[in-house]
This record gives C-alpha cells, structure tokens and sequence, in this order.
C-alpha cells in the first residue's frame, strides 16, 4: 500500500503541473492551494519516513487531513470560504489583543496599529460569523467517524498527549523500562495500511 502512495503522490505532482484552472476566480485559486497543500505535506510525510526520520510525520498529517476536509467543503459550497475568512479574523484578533497589552516582546512590530486591527477584524467576524468548530467541518464533509477515529489520534500525536508520549519512547523488556529516541519505525509506516491509505485519498 505504501508503494502505491508514492506512485499516486508522484503522478499526482505531474498533474498537477498541467492542470487549468481559473486563476481570476477566487474560490478556484483557494481550492488549488489546498490541493497544493496537501500535495506538499504527503510529499514531506513520504519522505521523513523514506529517510528514517518518521517522528513528526503524524503531526503533518493532521495538518494534511484539515486541509482536505476544508477542500471538500469549499467544492461542495463555495459560500465555505466565508468560514475560511472568519477563522482567520478569529485568529487574528486574537493576536492584535494580546499585542494592544503592550507586554508581548514577540507582538511588538504590530503594537501599534493593534488596536484598528483590532476592530476590523470584529467588523468582519460581525459579517461573517463566527468559525465553525473543527468536528462540525468533519462532519459537513461527511468524515464524522474519521473524526473520533484516525484524526484523534493524530492530534494526540501532535499535541504531545501523555498516551502519545509514553508510547513513543518507553519500551518495556520484562523487569526494565528503557526510553527510546527515533523509535516510530520508518518499517511500520511502510507495513501500514490505514495511514497510507489515508494519505492516497488525500490525493484523490
């Protein structure tokens, strides 16, 4: 099955090449970059676990599996890129508040003009809306059981959940405990079904 990813990743990058698209049309432009992300992001799970270094990779993949969901969403309703635009404006202002204290050396080029940011990023969630959850995006694309199943996991794995953690790197042989450095195998990956698997419907 992984072989078989890598086949579909390496014709799918050739494809998309020479795909027309409607580079004035707005929510097409959108609708690429998805694609392109997604492309992006197998190509780098593919070859982290290629070259041994397979740590990490579920944390793309669930960046990965976002990005698909919303690209299902906007083919199906181009209206979705409002929710798209509220997100950003949501995370946004949350930025400029922080900056508008005055005590975030990080923030500091923004201090400023924090406050009109402030309130035009309000003015748009106010037309827009408020985003929507995460799991209600899984369940517009219809990948609700994805959702509680394949896309938990993953977010374990990249918010360094203890079960994550634990699993990752202590190994017990009989009366021992012995911590583990690299030792998500690049094999299993590659043994692997369901990731793979997930991977190429990405792509699809």
């Amino acid at each position: 099955m992984y072989q078989l990813l890598k086949e579909q990743l390496a014709a799918t990058i050739d494809a998309l090449k020479v795909t027309v698209f409607n580079r004035g049309d707005a929510i097409q432009r959108l609708i690429m970059a998805l694609y392109a992300t997604i492309i992006e992001q197998i190509d780098s799970a593919v070859t982290l676990i290629d070259s041994g270094r397979a740590a990490g990779v579920q944390a793309i993949l669930r960046s990965c599996l976002e990005a698909h969901v919303d690209l299902l969403n906007l083919a199906s309703d181009p209206a979705y890129a409002d929710q798209m635009q509220a997100h950003y404006h949501h995370q946004f202002k949350l930025v400029c508040k922080e900056a508008m204290k005055g005590t975030n050396p990080f923030l500091a080029s923004i201090e400023s003009d924090a406050p009109a940011r402030y309130e035009e990023h309000t003015r748009e969630l106010a037309r827009l809306g408020g985003p929507l959850t995460i799991q209600t995006r899984f369940e517009m694309a219809g990948l609700n059981d994805l959702y509680y199943s394949i896309y938990n996991s993953l977010c374990c794995e990249a918010h360094n959940n203890l079960r994550s953690l634990m699993d990752r790197h202590f190994v017990n042989t009989g009366p021992r405990t012995h911590l583990c450095f690299r030792s998500q195998s690049s094999t299993t990956w590659r043994r692997s079904t369901s990731m793979p698997l997930l991977m190429a419907s990405c792509l699809s």
